[in-house]
């Protein structure tokens, strides 16, 4: 029996530009938690960027993979938490700025350990970035919100959300992506959508989240579904004895997952599988789950 879904968000749960997440994978989710099957995102955004997505309801992350599996939830504790180094971005800022139009940027968080505040309204810091720059990237992409940010990197600070702002230009693009980890060996880059790369520790992913988090909650790894779409999600796809991908999903995410949702993110597929779940009361082999398999 299924007893934990963990799902991506953006081009998984909801549009990467969706403002929320939409009303009938909401409402799946709280019928799912009503039928005594956990829910929680698994995202590269931290809590705080992910909250308001969720119209800062922290019900919702009370179990939640952050920040890459960089900050685990469980139950409403935190059960782990992981920070980038300044030393590492300052390398990363480096190589960065010697690219036209890609810039590094971080989520200014607010305090990880429960409750989450839901007072504070952060946003993502662009470094080195004129007023000008910062107005244009909000104009243009409406995924996160981008904030001014400092020129250098604060040592005051925890790292945890961090990621490169791209080119639209696909040569340019694989140009940072190349000489950033070229010179910055000990990181890794992947990309939940095009034009963003998350920034993580070189190795470590949602897959490592995902493992922390089942231990801590005394679960098996066949006692828990997985929805994802693209790079950011590979390694808990090919982890996840129950991984979904949706329709909408890269070749690469498809390859990796157990199944292939026969609908996509703007049908709230994830939505309709939590249902589905519901329905044949955990059961992942119940005729409402496998009749949402794409054969």
């Amino acid at each position: 029996m299924i007893k934990l879904v963990l799902s991506d968000m953006d081009e998984t749960l909801k549009r990467a530009n969706a403002p929320l997440v939409p009303n009938r994978t909401l409402q799946a989710i709280v019928a799912l938690k009503e039928a005594g099957i956990d829910f929680g995102p698994a995202t590269g955004r931290s809590a705080y960027d992910a909250l308001p997505f969720y119209n800062f309801d922290t019900s919702y992350l009370t179990t939640a993979i952050c920040g890459s599996g960089k900050v685990v939830y469980g139950k409403g504790a935190l059960v782990a938490k992981r920070i980038m180094s300044a030393e590492t971005l300052e390398r990363v800022l480096r190589v960065v700025t010697q690219h036209k139009d890609a810039y590094l940027a971080y989520f200014d968080e607010g305090p990880v350990e429960p409750p989450l505040d839901t007072t504070i309204r952060p946003g993502w810091m662009i470094f080195g970035a004129t007023r000008t720059q910062v107005d244009y990237i909000n104009a243009h992409y409406d995924s996160f919100t981008a904030v001014q940010g400092p020129d250098d990197v604060p040592c005051d600070k925890e790292f945890i959300s961090v990621g490169i702002l791209t080119p639209a230009d696909r040569t340019a693009r694989k140009a940072v992506f190349d000489n950033v980890l070229a010179k910055v060996p000990d990181i890794d880059l992947v990309s939940p959508y095009t034009g963003w790369y998350d920034v993580n520790p070189k190795g470590f992913s949602k897959a490592d989240g995902f493992k922390i988090l089942i231990e801590y909650l005394g679960l098996t790894p066949e006692e828990v579904v997985f929805c994802g779409d693209s790079g950011n999600d590979l390694a808990l796809l090919e982890l996840s004895p129950y991984s979904f991908c949706v329709g909408n999903g890269s070749d690469e995410a498809k390859a990796q997952a157990t199944y292939v949702l026969n609908g996509t993110v703007d049908e709230e597929i994830v939505g309709q599988l939590m249902e589905a779940l519901v329905t044949d009361h955990g059961d992942i082999n119940g005729a409402h789950v496998q009749a949402l398999i794409k054969r």
